[in-house]
């Protein structure tokens, strides 16, 4: 799994790429919790191939982290077979799904 961040005065965008299945979180999990605390954060799933319940777990623990501080995640552009598992979790109903950065405002 790779994880790409760009800093934005708004937001952070973390582009992942890869599966998130269990070798795909222990690669980023550590830096991924640490950085989505304290600031907005869209998770760019564009080139996420695989979710595992690891990954959702992560996801969850880092959106539940930011709230605390008031931040907000959402998730951007999953694959059909990765919306597929964040629906069946019904991560998408604690986390914002959206398809593109236009609708980052209704969220943000």
């Amino acid at each position: 799994m790779e994880m790409k961040i760009i800093e934005g005065s708004q937001f952070q965008t973390i582009i992942l790429n890869g599966k998130l299945d269990m070798d795909g979180v222990k690669s980023i999990e550590e830096g991924f919790k640490k950085i989505t605390t304290d600031k907005n954060t869209i998770i760019d799933m564009t080139n996420v191939e695989y979710l595992a319940s690891l990954g959702i777990r992560v996801i969850l623990q880092s959106a539940k982290a930011a709230a605390k501080n008031g931040k907000k995640i959402l998730i951007m552009n999953p694959r059909k077979n990765v919306l597929g598992v964040l629906q069946l979790a019904n991560l998408d109903t604690l986390v914002p799904v959206i398809s593109s950065m236009e609708e980052v405002g209704r969220y943000l």
